[in-house]
């Protein structure tokens, strides 16, 4: 049995808010305008093909006390509530002032559980009483959800007076939760109703492979970026070698390379889902600090110290491999060059990309070629820039309606995964990368994890 939710509260608690997050829907209507859900509507959350659940976002009640008062007027025994709620409908079906707590009570009688939302940061008032004495008729499995829309919390008062009307009352704030936060919501609605057990488990587990895949593809993406975006070559036949023909070359280069980054990271976009957000420029915004310059590169990469270190240790391990077949017999010599060769490799690749040279072509004529880039440093850059966009975008809910900042986020990598990713570099800048894209990507849905 796959289960409905009426998603019921007062305008401007978070209703909407919370049915976009749960249905992962940004269409869903959110304003702060009051009043703005006027129909029941219903959005169904399907993954991999399969029903999960159905939420319905209604409208707030219009008249509660005046719906109470038909409802208590008929002093109905508990058993006979639901059937007074229904009569209430059908006397008053074609009344319009009672349009909106018709089509929020609707759902619920055809056999929708009810998710109450409050804002509990907002002191508690007794006008909410109405609506819980009202959706108390109807005797569906229910709970109330905790919605905290600014810092204020005053959900000790909530809790006591939810208590007698809700089975369950759990805190969620759409705009901050987490993949766990979500789960742990989802299993709450399986405790509703026994019935539903089997097909929230269901749904708990497709949510976990969906948010797995969302990973990998992700890693998938960023690795095909880097790839790509070192081993890029372009060519162009030239008669004579002039300053603007160089120019115009390394200008369409790293326009390419711009375009890498900015193809990669609207798939990340459509994968978590997230087609109509827009990212706003600030500090840190990925449009305010140019992919290639200066800022990006101390930035986004590593120090020199990180590359003189990692450099050096990599020429170590190198020089390591000629003392073991001397049998040290060098006094180690050869760790000292390589670590001497590798500081140096470093420390001057700072700041360096891609040269432009000449080549003379098999039939005849010449050509210009630029690339590949050869600075370990750029793979950093490009990495910990699509790992920031990943962690803003998989982390940001659906219910997000503002253009989304892209705050400073430090030291995503541990000085160990930047020692692997330092070697990776290296072996794709080396032309040494067959088979090493799953290790790549292995490694960076391993960080994305970590992030999320």
């Amino acid at each position: 049995m796959t289960p409905k939710f009426a998603v019921v509260g007062h305008p401007n608690k978070g209703k909407s808010t919370i049915v976009a997050a749960l249905a992962m829907d940004d269409s869903v209507a959110i304003s702060q305008i009051p009043g703005t859900t006027t129909k029941a509507k219903e959005y169904p959350l399907t993954i991999d093909g399969k029903l999960v659940y159905t939420l319905i976002d209604t409208p707030g009640f219009q008249r509660p006390r005046a719906v109470l008062a038909y409802l208590k007027k008929k002093n109905a025994p508990a058993h006979k509530r639901l059937e007074v709620l229904k009569s209430f409908i059908n006397e008053h079906k074609d009344n319009p002032k009672f349009n909106d707590d018709i089509e929020l009570l609707k759902p619920i009688i055809d056999g929708a559980g009810i998710i109450y939302i409050v804002d509990a940061s907002k002191p508690y008032s007794v006008e909410f009483e109405l609506d819980m004495q009202i959706l108390s008729y109807a005797g569906a499995p229910s709970m109330a959800i905790l919605n905290f829309i600014t810092d204020s919390d005053y959900s000790k008062d909530w809790k006591e007076a939810l208590k007698h009307y809700f089975k369950l009352i759990k805190r969620f704030n759409p705009m901050q939760a987490d993949i766990k936060e979500y789960i742990d919501l989802l299993d709450a609605f399986g405790h509703l109703n026994e019935d539903w057990q089997d097909s929230i488990k269901e749904a708990i587990e497709a949510f976990k492979n969906l948010h797995r895949d969302r990973v990998n593809k992700s890693a998938m993406v960023i690795t095909n970026l880097v790839f790509d975006s070192l081993s890029h070559t372009k060519k162009l036949p030239i008669k004579d070698d002039s300053n603007s023909i160089r120019k115009k070359l390394e200008e369409d280069f790293y326009k390419d390379i711009v375009n890498f980054e900015k193809r990669a990271f609207n798939k990340i976009k459509d994968i978590w889902d997230h087609k109509r957000v827009e990212i706003n420029q600030n500090k840190f915004s990925f449009d305010s600090i140019e992919l290639f310059s200066k800022e990006s590169e101390e930035y986004f990469g590593l120090s020199e110290k990180e590359l003189i270190t990692y450099s050096a240790t990599i020429g170590a391990a190198i020089g390591g491999g000629i003392d073991l077949a001397f049998l040290g017999h060098t006094l180690f010599a050869g760790a000292a060059i390589g670590g001497i060769v590798g500081a140096i490799g470093g420390y001057f690749g700072f700041g360096k990309l891609a040269e432009v040279k000449i080549l003379g072509k098999k039939f005849g004529g010449k050509e210009l070629i630029i690339g590949p880039i050869k600075n370990i440093n750029f793979g950093f850059v490009l990495l910990n820039r699509s790992l920031i966009f990943t962690k803003v975008i998989a982390t940001l809910s659906h219910a997000k309606r503002e253009n989304i900042k892209i705050k400073e986020h430090k030291d995503i990598l541990s000085s160990s995964d930047k020692k692997d990713f330092f070697k990776l570099h290296k072996k794709i800048i080396d032309k040494k990368a067959d088979e090493l894209k799953e290790q790549y990507s292995k490694k960076v849905a391993e960080i994305i994890d970590k992030m999320l």
